[in-house]
């Protein structure tokens, strides 16, 4: 754990990651956050080029490695255009 994630546990605070990718979600799982926030391509593409239909199974099965991670599908469904 690192010294800002030791900090934020010992004082309460709940921190959230915004996850584009499945390795996101690895390393943020990884580095202790409370809650992966995940967006796919359609909300912006800021964090990724994968749609959120396509990352919402993939986060849930990497995630399955770290069971007490919570996740939250965040974002929008759209075409596209």
């Amino acid at each position: 754990m690192s010294r800002l994630t030791t900090w934020w546990k010992s004082h309460g605070v709940t921190a959230g990651a915004l996850t584009g990718a499945k390795e996101h979600a690895i390393k943020h799982a990884e580095a202790v956050v409370d809650v992966l926030i995940f967006s796919g391509t359609e909300a912006g593409g800021h964090c990724g080029e994968v749609s959120t239909m396509v990352l919402i199974p993939e986060v849930v099965r990497v995630m399955e490695a770290h069971p007490n991670e919570q996740i939250l599908a965040a974002g929008g469904i759209a075409t596209g255009r």
